[in-house]
């Protein structure tokens, strides 16, 4: 299964810094700037979908942005990595994407049985 997520940051810098690390690692990462644009993204991805967020997007608070995940049912199994304040190093990323992907492949394995 290919390792896609979706990076959702209004940070370039920081994109690009977790861009480096992900690729580095295997992951395929489709970046975003705003909540807005990760929500029109999502129905196009094929489940399981991960998604790795900034607390503080341009367009919507991190709650704002979970609410809009519960309103649409596509989405309900979706993962969520919540980047905190002070930025993760590589390991610390990369476990907890690895973490995120083999739950997303054992909720997708469940609902394709």
């Amino acid at each position: 299964m290919q390792r896609t997520l979706v990076l959702i940051d209004g940070k370039n810098g920081m994109r690009a810094e977790i861009d480096r690390i992900l690729g580095a690692n295997g992951f395929i990462a489709r970046e975003v700037a705003t909540g807005r644009a990760a929500l029109e993204l999502l129905p196009e991805l094929a489940p399981p979908v991960v998604l790795v967020l900034d607390k503080r997007l341009p367009d919507m608070s991190a709650r704002e942005f979970v609410a809009h995940l519960k309103d649409d049912w596509r989405l309900h199994d979706a993962i969520l990595v919540m980047v905190p304040e002070k930025q993760l190093n590589p390991p610390e990323l990369v476990a907890a994407l690895s973490y995120a992907f083999a739950e997303a492949s054992e909720r997708w394995d469940r609902f394709s049985a």
